[in-house]
């Protein structure tokens, strides 16, 4: 039953009550920290695109009827544009938490991760229909688990709702029989389990250490209440900073 309880607690595993409400914080700045990588990331992308969508108009593919997968691509593109309001909240967000200042934006997590789902899993659409390959999924689920720190309940529903998406495009729509169909889904669902396990590993590492570093924490303010009762404060200063005491001697 241990065992079992062991293995379960890797999915299921939750913080100290005394310290959820800290750890959340901590998350919550680490992920503003990625928002603006995340930003920064798409903008540079959208700057590599423009030569492409550039080559394909001049080349007259972009507005041909013959290839509405260009124009699609060029959607996609667009957009990539919204990284740049993830960039820029990120950033104010960042200079609020280095001042000092409390700030909590979840629309701004929540928004860069839509961002990224509905333009990864779009192109991944298009690759499979228009030519037959898979590109991008695999992308999308290690990314999002790996950069977005989610607690193991939006993570499960992350990553059941991506595949689910997959398995519906690939059986209703992918130009394939249904042995490829197979390959592919089993695939997807390989990834799928991996950047999972790999999310939620980081996650629950991150709660084993937080709860670690807020343990020592009391166990120190519970020492240094202990010494104040005991010892002056100048000779417990002295000691945190020398790591003894010098004897010290009177006249009278």
């Amino acid at each position: 039953m241990n065992r079992f309880q062991s293995a379960l607690s890797f999915f299921t595993k939750k913080i100290d009550p005394r310290f959820a409400k800290a750890f959340a914080t901590k998350m919550h700045y680490s992920n503003i920290d990625q928002c603006y990588l995340i930003g920064i990331v798409g903008i540079i992308m959208f700057i590599i695109e423009i030569p492409f969508q550039y080559s394909r108009y001049t080349s007259g593919t972009l507005m041909s009827p013959e290839f509405p997968n260009q124009r699609w691509y060029l959607f996609f593109t667009l957009l990539t544009l919204l990284n740049f309001y993830s960039f820029w909240a990120a950033r104010k967000g960042k200079k609020e938490i280095t001042s000092g200042n409390s700030y909590r934006n979840v629309g701004l997590v929540n928004f860069t991760l839509l961002v990224q789902t509905v333009v990864l899993l779009g192109i991944e659409v298009l690759t499979l229909y228009y030519r037959k390959t898979t590109a991008t999924y695999s992308i999308l689920i290690i990314f999002a688990n790996i950069a977005i720190k989610m607690n193991n309940r939006n993570r499960i529903l992350f990553n059941l709702g991506c595949f689910v998406f997959m398995c519906l495009v690939t059986i209703l729509f992918a130009p394939f029989g249904m042995d490829l169909k197979i390959v592919l889904l089993i695939g997807n669902l390989t990834m799928t389990l991996i950047g999972h396990s790999i999310g939620n590993s980081q996650y629950n590492s991150a709660i084993d250490q937080f709860e670690s570093n807020q343990l020592l924490e009391e166990e120190r303010k519970k020492s240094d209440e202990l010494l104040s009762n005991i010892l002056p404060q100048g000779v417990i200063e002295e000691l945190k900073k020398e790591g003894n005491v010098k004897a010290k001697s009177y006249d009278e």
